[in-house]
């Protein structure tokens, strides 16, 4: 049996009932990190991403735009991925204010 601590972000939005995944988050001694997002250690054997999707398939009822994201560590990198659901366009894209034609043409040298 291995361990794993991982970090888990939910998008509530996409959970049917709240009772389920908090049950499962409390089970499995979850501590709260900010809105959405929790730390837990987790067991698992074999494959630690299929045994966490499996887990949580089987405890909480998901809707089809259900969004999981976990960050973990693989050996000695840190790597996170979506255990249900895919990344969307961020809520950020688009407040950055473009540089003019005359900021683009000023070289270094220029300065």
């Amino acid at each position: 049996m291995a361990k794993a601590l991982i970090w888990m972000a939910f998008d509530f939005t996409t959970v049917s009932d709240y009772d389920q995944i908090y049950a499962w988050l409390d089970n499995h001694h979850a501590n709260e990190c900010i809105n959405d997002m929790a730390v837990l250690p987790y067991e698992y054997e074999n494959d630690l991403i299929e045994t966490l999707k499996k887990d949580l398939s089987e405890s909480v009822t998901f809707n089809k735009r259900a969004r999981v994201y976990i960050i973990y560590r693989d050996a000695e990198k840190i790597k996170g991925k979506f255990i249900f659901g895919c990344r969307q366009e961020a809520p950020w894209i688009g407040f950055c204010q473009a540089p003019g034609p005359d900021d683009e043409e000023l070289s270094i040298e220029q300065a």
